[in-house]
C-alpha cells in the first residue's frame, strides 16, 4: 500500500470537522503529499467557454502508437481538491499501461464553484472534442469517459446528463470506486460504509464532508450527484466498474453497475481484492494497480471484429467468488 496516501489520508480523517471542511488547507495537503514527477512529457492547452477557460493537459503512450480511443479523464479529489498537476503521474501511467491517448480535464472545484459547475466544466470539455474528432472524420466513439472517485461521478454524471440533453453518449465508460450515493452516514443501505469507515484510508465522514462542500445547500438526491437516483439507466455507454474491497464506496458502485446493467447495457463490474480507496494512484508496479489495468485494457479491447462483446466468463466467476469471499462484494480478482 502507498504509504505516503495512507499518511495523508490519517493526518485529513484526525482533523477536526471544523478544519476538514477547510478546503484551502485541504488542497495544499494534496499537494504536499503527491508524489512529484521527474520526467512526464505532457501537452497543456485550454478551451474557452463564455467567460472561463478550462485548462487540459494531453498524454501520448511514452512508446507505440496510441490505441484508437482517446481517454477523457476526470480526476478525483472529493470535487474539492485534486487537479491536473497531483493527477499527472496517474495519467502518465494510464497512457502508458492503456498505449491509448488520455485528456485530462481541469475542471472547476467546489466550494468557490459548487455543484454543477464541475460536470458543466466536464461536458462542454466532452462536447467540444466531440466536434473535433467529428472534423476529423474520426467519430465521437473513439471517446471513452474514465474517472477515479469524484471524477468517475462526474463520468456517470455526464453520461446520464448527456443522454437526457438528447446528446449521443460515448461508447465507454471506466468508473473507478465511483460516489453514486447521497448519503454515508449511518442511515446508508451500504454494508460496505460500516465495514470499512475509519480503518481504510478513506472515511465516511470525509465523503459527507466533501459532498457538503459540493453541493453548497442544495437537493443532494439529484441524480446528476448520486447518479444511483437516476430513474432511467436505459441508453448508456458500455461500463466498467471498478471497486477496492476495503472501501465504504464499494457496495454502491456494485449497486450502479446492477442498475446499468438491469437497463440491457453492457456492464462489468469488478472489486479488486485486498484494495484500497485512492489505489489507482499508487506506484504502477503495486499489485492493485497491475490487476486493474489489466481489467482496464480487457474492457477497452473487449468488442471484437463482429461486434459481439467478450465477457471474459465473469458472471460465472462473480457467483463462485461470492461463494467463497467474506466482506467482499462482486469479484474480487
Amino acid at each position: 500500500m502507498n504509504k505516503v496516501k495512507r499518511l495523508f489520508y490519517k493526518i485529513v480523517s484526525r482533523l477536526r470537522p471544523d478544519v476538514r471542511r477547510d478546503y484551502r488547507l485541504m488542497r495544499r495537503l494534496k499537494r504536499l503529499f503527491s508524489v512529484p514527477v521527474v520526467s512526464s512529457p505532457f501537452v497543456d492547452y485550454c478551451l474557452f467557454v463564455a467567460d472561463r477557460k478550462i485548462s487540459l493537459r494531453m498524454f501520448a503512450p511514452s512508446e507505440g502508437l496510441p490505441g484508437p480511443e482517446t481517454l477523457l479523464f476526470f480526476h478525483g479529489g472529493g470535487f474539492v481538491t485534486g487537479d491536473i498537476d497531483t493527477y499527472t503521474s496517474v495519467c502518465r501511467t494510464l497512457a502508458d499501461e492503456t498505449c491509448r491517448n488520455v485528456i485530462s480535464v481541469d475542471y472547476r472545484l467546489a466550494p468557490e464553484h459548487p455543484f454543477p459547475a464541475g460536470l458543466e466544466d466536464c461536458y462542454q470539455v466532452w462536447l467540444a472534442l466531440q466536434r473535433r474528432y467529428s472534423r476529423n472524420k474520426k467519430g465521437w466513439r473513439d471517446l471513452v469517459l474514465i474517472g477515479d472517485s469524484a471524477g468517475a461521478n462526474l463520468a456517470a454524471a455526464l453520461s446520464l446528463y448527456a443522454r437526457d440533453r438528447g446528446m449521443k453518449v460515448p461508447q465507454k465508460q471506466i468508473l473507478l470506486y465511483p460516489v453514486t450515493w447521497y448519503d454515508h452516514s449511518e442511515r446508508s443501505p451500504f454494508r460496505s460504509v460500516r465495514e470499512n469507515d475509519g480503518d481504510y484510508v478513506l472515511t465516511a465522514k470525509a465523503v459527507d464532508d466533501y459532498l457538503t462542500l459540493y453541493l453548497d445547500g442544495k437537493n443532494p438526491q439529484n441524480p446528476y450527484v448520486a447518479p444511483l437516483l437516476a430513474t432511467d439507466f436505459t441508453n448508456l455507454p458500455d461500463t466498467l466498474v471498478i471497486t477496492a474491497e476495503y472501501d465504504v464506496l464499494r457496495d454502491e458502485g456494485e449497486a450502479f453497475s446492477k442498475k446499468v446493467a438491469a437497463a440491457g447495457n453492457k456492464c462489468k463490474y469488478v472489486c479488486i481484492e485486498n484494495a484500497v480507496h485512492g489505489f489507482i494512484s499508487f506506484p504502477r508496479r503495486h499489485e492493485s494497480v497491475v490487476k486493474c489495468y489489466s481489467i482496464i485494457n480487457r474492457f477497452l479491447d473487449s468488442t471484437d471484429q463482429s461486434g459481439e462483446d467478450d465477457n471474459f466468463g465473469w458472471e460465472q466467476k462473480i457467483e463462485k467468488q461470492r461463494e467463497k469471499s467474506v466482506g467482499a462484494v462482486g469479484q474480487c480478482v
